[in-house]
């Protein structure tokens, strides 16, 4: 997937979140990135699960019953004892389709590269990792 592909999913969020006047979306945003789903569908779907506008949402909860999401298989990576830096996982997975927990933030990984409206350093410790597969259509 090319950099400009990964922004244009970024973009396309951005815009079609613009009529819902949220913040605090960042698990909103990531899932519509992530899954190739739009963000009214994701936002619909975590208003369901409990989320109110405008504010934080458990995503860890959520994503312990959820393992498919539009065409995407979804799977928790096993977490070391330790914590994870951004650096260190951006080495150890290279390729795939991530969404990634750090502390009171979301953002999404795809082929090493963070897909964010807010930059993150190399040190930010990772809480939780899930990969993102693409669903085999046969």
């Amino acid at each position: 997937m090319s950099d400009d592909t990964q922004l244009d999913g970024l973009a396309r969020v951005i815009s079609e979140r613009a009529s819902y006047r949220e913040y605090m979306d960042c698990t909103v945003v990531a899932l519509a990135i992530v899954s190739d789903l739009p963000y009214s569908i994701v936002h619909d779907m975590l208003a369901r699960a409990g989320r109110k506008d405008c504010h934080k949402f458990a995503l860890t909860s959520y994503m312990l019953d959820l393992d498919t999401m539009g065409q995407y298989v979804i799977e928790r990576i096993q977490m070391p004892q330790s914590y994870l830096t951004l650096a260190k996982l951006r080495k150890d997975f290279p390729k795939g389709r991530f969404l990634v927990r750090i502390r009171a933030h979301c953002f999404v990984m795809i082929d090493g590269k963070i897909i964010d409206r807010v930059p993150n350093g190399g040190n930010c410790l990772i809480r939780a990792i899930w990969h993102f597969t693409r669903e085999c259509t046969q």
